[in-house]
């Protein structure tokens, strides 16, 4: 009985209500943190519904609403490299709403070795980068009114405007397997770069240039055969330079002004545990992500000069557990997802002496039911439901001269995700996944993205 009111109401909200929805976010005290909603994760960018720092959000995770570390597919290997050697694919996918396509393959070589190639991952908004988004909008340089860096935020200075390019140029992944051992080494290299230059018959002149380069690495172990199931560590970090400098003269008057980073590395882990439960299947995971990006931002305007240290710092937990049941002889995948998490958030600005600073926490309950049918023959439907049952967040905003603290709990940014899609086997080891666009009914673009695996 249970599995049939969960297909109607699987197929009713496929036909009825085909998007993704998030509640909207209205709040007294304005969040800094937020990302880019086209920058992620389904278009729900909110920490606590993302993926950790270096999992993409493939398609077909994006119409389950589940994140990657709660199931099991070839895009694992990005957290976990020592994955790859249990994949043989051939991946590309397409974002519609990101202007976006990216992809690769892995490789099999003699010896129980495997190499993977993929290009223009897209990078979360979550990252060391990504966090140059929130910091430059919410403290962006007050620098003279001419000056082109005045009031720019990072969204607008492309470091992570997906619409125009995704961010993520190159992952090389090496996988070595080892009687029930499979280790993995990823080295990952991502760069954006945004030049201008303006000069005017007058004699003025307005220029900037702005780089971003990211390295990363990774190492994973997957320990099979460990109990009745397997277990899988994984260690990554990162590290990111960001630079922009400016100079301009208007009537005679010139200034100049530079964004320096200070290389501080990132660590991100994961820890999770797969086990059979008769025909059915538990994920138990663990994630940790903690990163600080230092900004120094240096100006002289007129002959004079001025200085500012900014920094966003983030530690990030999550514990999450995802139980995998099939019924009706394998057609139907039922996904119950239940965890526990917290962020941390803080921007810290240093100017002329004065300090201001921004805080934001959130400690929060979320569950969710995914649903995965065969509808037909080779033909797939999904849907997913995610909710946090309790949500407890706090923001403190100081400056020199006051300081506002808001503390709430289920308000109206705690969202309902929603997300559906499809999944088609045309042929043999080929298969094709649709995910639904977030705004289909006020839309042309039915899809949000649409990937091709290749199976060998």
């Amino acid at each position: 009985m249970l599995n049939k009111i969960l297909f109607r109401f699987a197929s009713f909200l496929l036909v009825t209500v085909p998007f993704t929805y998030l509640a909207a976010d209205i709040q007294p005290l304005s969040d800094a943190t937020l990302c880019n909603a086209d920058s992620s994760y389904g278009g729900s960018c909110y920490l606590n519904d993302m993926n950790t720092v270096n999992q993409p959000a493939d398609t077909q995770t994006q119409s389950l609403g589940v994140p990657n570390r709660l199931i099991e597919n070839d895009m694992n290997m990005f957290v976990n490299p020592g994955q790859v050697m249990n994949y043989g694919t051939a991946y590309l996918e397409g974002r519609s709403s990101a202007n976006l396509v990216w992809g690769g393959a892995t490789v099999p070589l003699p010896a129980n070795q495997k190499l993977a190639v993929f290009v223009r991952r897209p990078m979360n908004a979550n990252s060391l980068l990504g966090s140059v988004v929130g910091l430059l909008g919410k403290y962006s340089p007050a620098l003279n009114a001419s000056n082109p860096l005045n009031g720019v935020t990072g969204v607008q200075m492309g470091i992570l405007d997906t619409k125009a390019k995704g961010f993520g140029n190159l992952d090389a992944m090496y996988g070595l397997s080892m009687g029930d051992m499979n280790f993995g080494f990823r080295l990952s290299y991502a760069n954006l770069k945004n030049n201008y230059d303006k000069t005017q018959t007058n004699g003025d002149i307005s220029k900037y240039k702005i780089s971003a380069h990211n390295i990363g690495v990774g190492l994973g172990l997957q320990w099979k055969n460990l109990g009745p199931g397997y277990l899988d560590l994984s260690l990554s970090s990162d590290i990111a330079f960001f630079n922009a400098s400016s100079n301009y003269t208007v009537t005679g008057v010139s200034g100049e002004s530079t964004i320096e980073s200070t290389a501080l590395p990132s660590i991100s882990f994961l820890g999770r545990y797969v086990t059979p439960v008769g025909q059915d299947k538990l994920i138990l995971a663990v994630n940790v992500d903690q990163y600080k990006m230092p900004l120094e931002i240096r100006a002289t305007d007129s002959g004079v000069a001025s200085s500012v240290d900014t920094s966003a710092s983030a530690f990030n937990l999550a514990l999450d557990a995802a139980y995998h049941q099939m019924l009706q002889d394998g057609k139907l995948r039922v996904i119950y997802s239940a965890g526990v998490g917290s962020t941390n958030i803080t921007y810290l600005n240093k100017a002329s002496g004065a300090e201001s600073s921004f805080e934001s926490s959130h400690f929060y309950i979320p569950i969710g039911v995914a649903v995965e049918h065969l509808t037909f023959e080779a033909f797939k439907t999904r849907i997913g439901v995610r909710k946090n049952i309790f949500s407890n967040k706090s923001l403190k905003d100081a400056t020199p001269t006051q300081t506002t603290t808001q503390a709430t709990s289920f308000y109206l940014d705690d969202e309902l995700l929603l997300a559906t899609g499809f999944g088609w086997v045309p042929a043999d080891k080929v298969q094709i996944d649709f995910a639904l666009n977030a705004t289909v009914l006020s839309s042309t673009m039915l899809f949000s993205s649409v990937s091709a695996r290749y199976h060998y």
